[in-house]
């Protein structure tokens, strides 16, 4: 029995998940694709110590609707980051799939981190950050790590970033066949990054919300992304080997 509990559309930001949702029945059958969003509702982090703040009730419950009105007919295989709210979505998403009688598999942690020195984040992020995390500080984060701002020894760069997610995404994509969907539940910066080095985008006018992103579909050197306001045909950078 669909969980269609009609969170998302409830819930002030809940627009660009359903976009994203429309968006996933245009994609074409016979190829792979690919997934990634930020994470469900979090309570908002405000100092160092909440950046492992856990899903609320209400990102729960948007997340097992997410996953009931996803197409069926896709093998749905999710990849999480190391945050505990990007499993526990991951986890909610999948059983909205199967509640709609769709059928997924959790794969685990993606090996990826972008905070090499703790310490230093935290300091970038009080310093940066006054007032805990916003759309507005999260914007001006992701500028100043996109334009260097913080050394790469302690904050990965955005191209490396984009670069191992690139070399992930190319050992999983199409692994468990044509009508397989890759989905990777991470965060809003991470969304961003890739969005801006593989696509060329830069960030949606109120940040990327929760359970936003673009989903993916490859043909020879060719990107087909779709994101909650746009449906576009780009090249692959030239970085991104077959």
């Amino acid at each position: 029995m669909p969980c269609m509990t009609g969170v998302l559309d409830r819930v002030e930001w809940g627009g660009p998940a359903l976009k994203l949702l429309a968006h996933c029945g245009s994609l074409d059958p016979g190829l792979p694709a690919a997934m990634h969003i930020r994470h469900s509702e979090r309570p908002r982090i405000h100092n160092p110590d909440d950046l492992h703040a856990p899903l609320n009730e209400r990102g729960r419950e948007a997340a097992r609707d997410f996953g009931s009105r996803l197409p069926g007919g896709r093998l749905y295989r999710f990849h999480h980051s190391y945050f505990d709210r990007a499993r526990e979505t991951a986890e909610e998403i999948l059983r909205g799939i199967e509640d709609a009688g769709g059928e997924g598999e959790m794969v685990g942690t993606v090996d990826l981190e972008t905070i090499l020195d703790l310490e230093r984040y935290n300091h970038y992020f009080e310093r940066d950050s006054p007032e805990g995390d916003t759309p507005e500080s999260a914007t001006d984060y992701f500028f100043r790590w996109a334009s260097s701002h913080y050394p790469p020894d302690e904050i990965v760069s955005t191209l490396e970033f984009a670069q191992n997610c690139a070399d992930i995404l190319k050992g999983d994509l199409g692994s468990r066949g044509s009508r397989s969907m890759e989905v990777y539940v991470s965060h809003d910066t991470w969304v961003m990054a890739l969005m801006y080095h593989w696509f060329g985008m830069g960030p949606p006018r109120d940040w990327v919300r929760f359970m936003d992103g673009f989903v993916l579909q490859i043909t020879g050197t060719m990107f087909k992304v779709f994101t909650r306001d746009s449906a576009i045909e780009s090249h692959r950078p030239h970085w991104w080997s077959p």
